[in-house]
């Protein structure tokens, strides 16, 4: 069940005003500015735009695990998501994660998300993948009762993380050291 190293194509998807494409390398600062306001509103935390931009370049050179793209509604770029891959390995699947999805402030309620969420769709069944997942803040309730009307599920697991900042900020890493740690393990 070979499926990481696949390349779906997808057209861009023009519907009535809404346009979801694949986002290039130049539209990194845009996914580093959109990142940050998600952050910001969704946290609280202040990111450094900068860094986000060089890390996100760097994933750029993997699209066979990570995708970015883009919304425009009406001509203007005004929304983002960030797609990853995961292997289940007891249940044999693949599955792509939403991550960083963000619609500017003035442009929800306009079925931009729908257009998002359809592409998305798309690209996992084109790479034979057998479903979508996100993360969403537990305080976002606007945001879960959108993706709840998509028909995603709360699943009975719960995600557990630790955060390793503070070993990373005392050994001083930045983007690329990490990034080159990453491929160094691989």
């Amino acid at each position: 069940m070979e499926k990481l190293g696949t390349e779906a194509k997808i057209q861009d998807l023009p519907i009535s005003h809404v346009k979801v494409r694949r986002a290039k390398i130049e539209d990194v600062t845009f996914f580093a500015e959109f990142a940050a306001k998600l952050a910001l509103e969704t946290e609280g935390k202040v990111c450094d735009t900068a860094q986000m931009a060089r890390v996100t370049s760097l994933e750029f050179q993997y699209p066979e695990r990570t995708s970015f793209w883009i919304a425009s509604y009406q001509g203007e770029d005004v929304g983002s998501m960030f797609l990853t891959t995961e292997y289940n390995i007891v249940k044999n699947r693949y599955y792509l994660w939403f991550q960083t999805v963000y619609i500017h402030s003035e442009f929800r309620g306009k079925k931009i998300f729908n257009e998002m969420f359809k592409c998305a769709e798309s690209y996992a069944k084109s790479l034979g993948y057998n479903g979508l997942k996100l993360f969403v803040e537990r305080e976002n309730k606007v945001a879960r009762a959108v993706y709840q009307k998509k028909g995603l599920k709360f699943p009975r697991c719960e995600i557990l993380e630790s955060d390793l900042t503070y070993a990373f900020n005392s050994l001083e890493y930045t983007p690329e050291k990490l990034h080159q740690n990453y491929l160094t393990f691989l």
